[in-house]
């Protein structure tokens, strides 16, 4: 395209120039009207660019990183893309005076367009911005079926302009997987990234790959090829991210921590994986590492589109998770827990959910610091609230849940979860969390999984291979903590292990701290015979040993 024909693109084009600093915008508007830009705003900060970006359309946005207090430039970047509001055809360019690596990967975690580093020259900006532009109206049908969510169009736009110009083959291909997934295309999706392999070894195609075979519900296979670009190197956070995904849908969520981890080191600033680890962690009952990641959510989500009251109602309950085992300073842990129920209430007030929400995990926090009697008629007196709610979110009940677990009611407990588990039987992750939370499966996926691992624990009791017995049931108690019978089988493993090898005082210790742990259990609880059995039965050997 000809310099004349490009001043005439850029005419049409209205631009949003967003700098903290008046000599930087009025120098970038300089440029962007010697390329031809008539229609040109600018905003000082990210209050004012959100402004402008619900008022107008901006086919252009150059936009600082820092932009003192309130959003900076990634997290307007963030919000326009939650919203819907920055189409597809619009250019998103991030500009910083900062290069370090942890705020390079950052940035570039929300896929702006382009990242220039200040100083820049007119001559590197328009260099930039015309390769952007004119890729842009290549494929501007399929943006517009895209800002339709259109996919199945934008997916067949794609496959035709792929062959129409062999310099913008590999990005219409690229599009056209990224619109097969989201239309759940996924058999299509995987044959595209595996012709495109074929061809030539791509990370981003191998990263499709993985996707797709995620979406066909083929963890295993999507892990390995993960595993493998990991192996030789890759540094993509997407490659994390998705081992992390996929482990998590294996159940392995040991291996899905430190993956999230791993990428929350190379960028701190992202803030929805701060938020999976923080999950993640806290199922893995590694409440510190849930604390610090909730935390990092929690300063993240300041001006942040993502914030929400869960970050800090999660942090309450790591907080709680973590003064039971506190020897000294829990009176402070529990005056912070109060301040965060304080803080919560303030800033939600009137939102009756959140409220209701904030005052369960507040019944915990009572009934672990011996106010046993406020907290039971508080939990009564909101599970009439809870009953009478018009919509019961995911979250709401497991809190519900665990606010009768705190005050000592596991039946009123499991009626809640087996209630939530019939409310969300299609939502798998949902019904992991439930059966974590209970102790015994109550979804069908938990029954049968616990099912396999008795037989499995069986067979390797019969063979005498109680080592191997302790490391299955010790995996499936970290993946469902408060599972009754996978706890006592767990025992039992270590207790015919100590029997076999009896100098192993280590073993008989961390049996009887996991015995402690089930002292709750009543004479009505299925379990409670076996309990009373192993508990005798470990006398024995600590009197002996």
């Amino acid at each position: 395209m000809h310099k004349l024909d490009l001043i005439k693109l850029y005419s049409k084009k209205r631009a949003l120039v967003v700098d903290e600093f008046p000599d930087m915008r009025a120098s970038i508007r300089r440029m962007l009207r010697s390329f031809g830009v008539e229609a040109i705003d600018l905003a000082s900060d990210g209050n004012e660019a959100m402004s402008c970006c619900r008022e107008n359309d901006y086919d252009i946005i150059i936009c600082d990183h820092s932009l003192g207090s309130g959003k900076n430039g990634q997290q307007i970047l963030e919000e326009l893309r939650f919203t819907e509001t920055l189409k597809h055809h619009a250019v998103y360019i991030l500009i910083t005076a900062e290069t370090t690596r942890s705020m390079v990967f950052g940035a570039l975690e929300y896929k702006p367009d382009d990242y220039l580093t200040k100083p820049f020259t007119q001559a590197v900006l328009q260099s930039r911005l015309d390769k952007i532009i004119l890729e842009k109206l290549f494929f501007d049908p399929v943006y517009t079926s895209l800002d339709k969510n259109d996919y199945e169009r934008a997916a067949k736009l794609c496959s035709v302009l792929a062959e129409k110009n062999k310099r913008y083959r590999l990005p219409a291909l690229k599009l056209e997987g990224q619109a097969l997934i989201k239309q759940g295309a996924f058999e299509k999706a995987f044959a595209l990234y595996r012709e495109i392999m074929q061809q030539r070894r791509q990370e981003w195609a191998l990263i499709g790959c993985a996707r797709s075979l995620m979406g066909l519900s083929k963890f295993t296979s999507a892990r390995n090829i993960l595993a493998e670009l990991i192996e030789h190197g890759s540094e993509s956070l997407d490659v994390f991210d998705c081992i992390a995904e996929a482990e998590v849908a294996l159940g392995r969520n040991g291996v899905a921590q430190s993956m999230l981890e791993r990428a929350a080191l190379a960028s701190p600033y992202g803030i929805l994986r701060q938020i999976r680890l923080a999950e993640v962690a806290a199922i893995n009952n590694d409440y510190l590492a849930a604390e610090k990641a909730y935390r990092k959510a929690i300063k993240l989500g300041v001006n942040s589109c993502y914030d929400s009251h869960e970050h800090s109602l999660g942090l309450a309950r790591c907080l709680l998770a973590k003064e039971k085992h506190q020897t000294e300073g829990k009176a402070d842990t529990i005056k912070e827990c109060h301040s965060v129920f304080n803080r919560v209430r303030k800033k939600y007030s009137g939102e009756i959910q959140i409220e209701l929400q904030t005052d369960l995990v507040e019944v915990k926090a009572l009934a672990q610091e011996g106010e046993i009697e406020v907290a039971t008629a508080n939990c009564h007196k909101l599970y009439d609230q809870y009953l009478e709610a018009d919509e019961i979110s995911p979250q709401l009940g497991l809190d519900m849940a665990a606010a009768f677990i705190g005050i000592d009611e596991p039946q009123q407990s499991r009626g809640v979860l087996e209630d939530l588990a019939q409310r969300f039987a299609d939502d798998p992750n949902v019904l992991a969390k439930i059966d974590a939370m209970a102790d015994e499966p109550v979804s069908n996926a938990a029954k049968a999984n616990a099912a396999k691992i008795n037989l499995d624990g069986k067979t390797l009791f019969e063979n005498g291979d109680f080592d191997k017995a302790i490391n299955l049931f010790r995996r499936a108690v970290l993946r469902y903590p408060n599972n009754v019978a996978l706890k006592l089988n767990l025992a039992l493993a270590m207790f015919k292990s100590v029997k076999q090898s009896p100098d192993n005082a280590e073993t008989i210790e961390k049996a009887q701290a996991l015995l402690d742990s089930l002292g709750y259990l009543t004479k009505e609880h299925s379990g409670y015979k076996r309990y009373c059995s192993l508990v005798k039965q470990f006398q024995k050997l600590s009197r002996a040993a």
